[in-house]
């Protein structure tokens, strides 16, 4: 499962889809790991902040700045449900993507 949205003025993404395809409920607490340049989420976590009370998932500004994501950027969401893991791709990341998708040109 996958959506786009914005990083809200908190630090938030809200998609409620993705948070009850991953089983994660209000109160669960996050990990959070920055690896080539993509943002990793799992549970069970060690972390201090996760899923607010109103199913929103906190990306905390340390995460947020080295994965270079902004206040209202918008993400990619790809929720893996199997592992429990949630990968953010920051726009930039995700622009690099469709940029090469494109210079390869179409299927045949």
């Amino acid at each position: 499962m996958h959506r786009i949205r914005p990083v809200d003025t908190n630090g938030r993404v809200v998609d409620k889809a993705i948070v009850a395809a991953l089983d994660w409920h209000p109160g669960d607490l996050l990990s959070w790991r920055v690896t080539g340049g993509l943002v990793l989420i799992t549970r069970p976590s060690f972390g201090r902040r996760g899923v607010t009370k109103y199913g929103h998932i906190s990306i905390p500004a340390a995460v947020r700045h080295a994965a270079g994501i902004r206040i209202h950027d918008c993400v990619l969401l790809a929720a893996d449900p199997d592992q429990a893991l949630l990968v953010v791709y920051p726009a930039e990341v995700f622009d690099d993507i469709l940029a090469r998708r494109f210079a390869e040109g179409a299927p045949r």
